[in-house]
């Protein structure tokens, strides 16, 4: 199953019973995917339908794959948007850059190496939603610069392309 009927069956009884709603998204260039933009506009445009409660908590952990953490605001500011429109409460949202080296980041432990700064700003959100209380968005990033960061990302694609079957030649053409 899938689409429309799976959330006429599955989500709207949740939507209606749900005190706080966490939105977790992937960021696709300073936007959010469109699966949940679709969902967003399928819910606005029946919301009298859906019955979402008013006092309803919205809260947002968003992830990107640039470096730079802020990259998420813009898709943080639609969910902020959206839940106004709503007439719902937007309480808090994270919003963590350089996802992408989270995979390759295995050997370390939430709060170590270059994960230090995830639990830190994961538990700030965790708490905002235990008592519906939020206050400034948090942003973090892996604790690396910008530049190992760039140069882990493009070994990681090469690594990528070559297992693919891609030459070294391919690596650089223009397309």
């Amino acid at each position: 199953s899938g689409g429309l009927n799976s959330f006429n069956d599955e989500l709207r009884p949740l939507l209606k019973e749900a005190d706080s709603i966490m939105f977790v998204f992937p960021v696709y260039v300073d936007s959010l995917p469109s699966n949940l933009t679709y969902c967003l506009k399928y819910i606005y445009d029946n919301k009298e339908e859906i019955g979402i409660k008013k006092d309803a908590k919205i809260f947002v952990y968003a992830q990107c794959g640039l470096h730079e953490a802020d990259q998420t605001e813009t898709s943080i500011d639609i969910i902020r948007n959206w839940a106004q429109r709503m007439d719902l409460q937007f309480v808090q949202a994270v919003g963590f850059g350089a996802s992408g080296t989270l995979l390759g980041a295995k050997k370390f432990a939430a709060g170590e190496g270059i994960k230090r700064d995830m639990p830190a700003i994961i538990e700030t959100l965790m708490k905002a939603v235990e008592t519906g209380q939020g206050g400034e968005n948090q942003y973090a990033t892996v604790t690396i610069s910008r530049e190992e960061y760039q140069a882990a990302s493009e070994a990681a694609w090469r690594k990528l392309a070559l297992r693919n079957g891609l030459e070294e030649i391919d690596l650089d053409k223009r397309w």
